[in-house]
């Protein structure tokens, strides 16, 4: 895979990923009826994908402009690589922190756990 066709490939990611989070914002209510206040799963779980979506295209994409992009073509192919990944472990990390608070039982304990997972997680990838 070339390097233009990743960045094009993310920003696509990113794009689809923004505009269906937005409009699972505007269009879809998290409920059936509102007087009932019975969840919606389909409807909450599209938005979560949605949002892992964009989450996963924009922490690549940064952190692929971080690194930078000069240099050899493996160093770049292997930024690429670990960008990818990298943005990969944050967006997972960032969506299951929101899961554990939109269930209330996020404390600080919990979240220095997911964050110390998606260390250990990142580690065997470097390590391997």
């Amino acid at each position: 895979m070339s390097i233009g066709a990743f960045l094009w490939g993310m920003r696509l990611i990113l794009l689809i990923g923004f505009m269906g989070a937005v409009g699972m914002i505007f269009s879809f209510a998290p409920y059936f009826d509102a007087k009932s206040l019975e969840v919606n799963y389909f409807v909450i779980g599209l938005f979560y994908l949605f949002l892992f979506l964009f989450l996963m295209g924009m922490f690549s994409l940064f952190l692929f402009k971080l690194k930078g992009s000069s240099g050899k073509d493996d160093e770049i192919k292997t930024n690429v690589r670990v960008s990818f990944r990298q943005g990969f472990f944050l967006s997972v990390m960032v969506l299951i922190l929101l899961l554990l608070q939109s269930f209330r039982v996020l404390v600080w304990w919990d979240g220095l756990l997911v964050v110390g997972a998606v260390l250990m997680a990142e580690s065997y990838c470097l390590v391997r």
